[in-house]
C-alpha cells in the first residue's frame, strides 16, 4: 500500500478525530459546567425560559470571590387567592342568636378547585446575574425565534461534550459525526453567517476586528467540514467502530468464491487472496499434471515444451522440415 493511501486511510481520520475531540470536549464542559454572567434582561428572559438565574452580590461578607446568592423568582399571582386569606385572616363576626323558627337545611354547594394562577416574571433589578454558559445558546435561538430554546441548547452542549468523548474513542463515529456538523452549522447561522455577510469576505479579513470574525467563521467551517469528513469516510482503522465491526472470513464455496455474493459470470475464474487450487501454470488444469504435446514429426522429441513449434516456423530460416 502506498504511503498516500495509508495516510488518507488511516492518519488522516485519526488527527481528525484528535482535532475534533478536543475541540468540543473543551467546549461542551465549559458550556455544561462553567457559569457566565448575565444583565438583568437577559435574566430575566432566561427565568421566563425555565433556566437557573442566580445574582451576583457586591461580595461583601462572603466567604469567597467567587461565591454568589440566588436570585429571587419575582411572580405575580392572581389577587383571588390573596383575597381570600385576607378575609380569612379578619376577625369573624359574632354568631346571631339563634331563633325559634325551623332552618331547611341546604344541601352542601359541590366542591370547585380554584384555577392555576399565572406566573409572570417580572423584570429583575439592575445588577448581574449568572447562569451556566450554555444558556447564551438558549438566547440566540430565542433570538431568531427558534422554539424549544431552553432544550436546543442544552441538546448543543450535551452533543459538543458527549460527541467529543465518543470521537475521542472512535465508538459510533459516524452518528457524532453528524450531529457535531449540524451543530456547527447552526453556530455559523447564530453567530457569524450575517455579520460576515454584511462586512464582506474581503473586508472581514482586515483589522483587528474583522480578523477575529475571519477566524471564528472559519474555525467553525473548518470543525463542521471535519465532523462530516468523519460522518460520510468513517473514524479510520483505529478506533473502537472499526473493531467491532471485524468479522471472520466469509464462508465460500468449492471454487472460491463467496456464499453470499452473486454468482460469477460465465468463463471467470475466482482471483488470488488464497482462491487459487495450484494452478500455477495456468494451463486450465488445477493441480492435475501436465498432459504432455503430442509427437510431432520432424519436430522436436517428444514431451519437450515447445515442441514442433520451431518446425512450424519460416523453412528458410529454419533446417527443419515444414510439417
Amino acid at each position: 500500500m502506498r504511503f498516500s493511501a495509508y495516510a488518507g486511510i488511516t492518519i488522516v481520520p485519526t488527527l481528525a478525530r484528535l482535532v475534533l475531540a478536543l475541540a468540543f470536549v473543551t467546549a461542551g464542559y465549559n458550556k455544561l459546567f462553567r457559569w457566565s454572567e448575565f444583565d438583568a434582561a437577559q435574566a430575566t428572559r432566561l427565568l421566563e425560559l425555565g433556566a437557573d438565574v442566580r445574582r451576583v452580590d457586591d461580595r461583601v461578607g462572603l466567604g469567597g470571590p467567587g461565591q454568589v446568592r440566588p436570585a429571587r423568582l419575582i411572580v405575580r399571582q392572581d389577587d383571588a387567592p390573596a383575597a381570600e386569606a385576607a378575609d380569612s385572616a379578619a376577625p369573624t363576626p359574632p354568631a346571631a342568636p339563634p331563633s325559634a323558627a325551623p332552618v331547611v337545611a341546604e344541601p352542601p354547594a359541590p366542591a370547585r378547585t380554584p384555577p392555576v394562577p399565572a406566573r409572570t416574571v417580572e423584570p429583575l433589578p439592575e445588577g448581574r446575574y449568572e447562569a451556566l454558559s450554555l444558556y447564551r445558546i438558549a438566547l440566540l435561538c430565542d433570538s431568531r425565534g427558534m422554539p424549544q430554546a431552553f432544550w436546543l441548547s442544552w441538546t448543543a452542549a450535551v452533543t459538543e461534550f458527549v460527541g467529543g468523548a465518543f470521537l475521542l474513542l472512535g465508538l459510533l463515529s459516524r452518528v457524532f459525526g453528524l450531529g457535531l456538523g449540524i451543530a456547527m452549522a447552526t453556530a455559523v447561522y447564530l453567530t457569524t453567517l450575517d455579520p460576515y455577510l454584511a462586512t464582506g469576505p474581503f473586508e472581514a479579513a482586515r483589522g483587528a476586528d474583522g480578523m477575529k470574525l475571519f477566524n471564528q467563521v472559519f474555525t467553525q467551517l473548518g470543525l463542521g467540514v471535519l465532523a462530516l469528513g468523519v460522518a460520510l469516510t468513517g473514524p479510520g482503522p483505529l478506533s473502537l467502530d472499526h473493531m467491532l465491526r471485524r468479522r471472520q472470513p466469509r464462508p465460500v464455496d468449492a471454487l472460491g468464491y463467496p456464499i453470499d455474493a452473486a454468482p460469477p459470470p460465465p468463463g471467470a475464474r475466482p482471483s488470488g487472496d488464497g482462491r487459487d487450487h495450484g494452478d500455477d501454470d495456468d494451463d486450465g488444469h488445477g493441480d492435475r499434471p501436465d498432459i504432455p504435446p503430442a509427437p510431432v514429426r520432424g519436430g522436436a522429441p517428444a514431451g519437450r515444451p515447445g515442441a514442433g513449434v520451431e518446425a512450424r516456423k519460416d523453412p528458410v530460416r529454419s533446417h527443419e522440415r515444414p510439417i
